[in-house]
């Protein structure tokens, strides 16, 4: 059984699943009779559960919106392309 509070880095290996049964019941058992330890489990599992989650899209700004628009009518007018009548296929 552990008695000394181990390093914070293994929180997120347990909640990783990357250590052995052995090493993960003992981490457990020691969190279960200690309050600070126990806090950085649920500190550790939490992060892990915000991370894991899909991000929710930005709504974007009416000035974000208006600078895009004017980005695409400024480069809808720079292709237009008046053809040159010494194309032979133009009519």
């Amino acid at each position: 059984m552990m008695s000394a509070c181990p390093e914070s880095s293994v929180w997120p290996q347990l909640v990783d699943r990357q250590l052995s049964e052995e090493e993960a019941q003992a981490l457990r058992d020691h969190a279960r009779g200690c309050a600070r330890c126990q806090a950085e489990l649920r500190e550790t599992e939490a992060l892990v559960t915000r991370l894991a989650a899909p991000l929710e899209p930005a709504a974007p700004t009416e000035e974000a919106v208006a600078r895009v628009m004017r980005r695409v009518h400024a480069g809808a007018a720079e292709r237009r392309v008046t053809p040159p009548r010494a194309w032979p296929w133009v009519g």
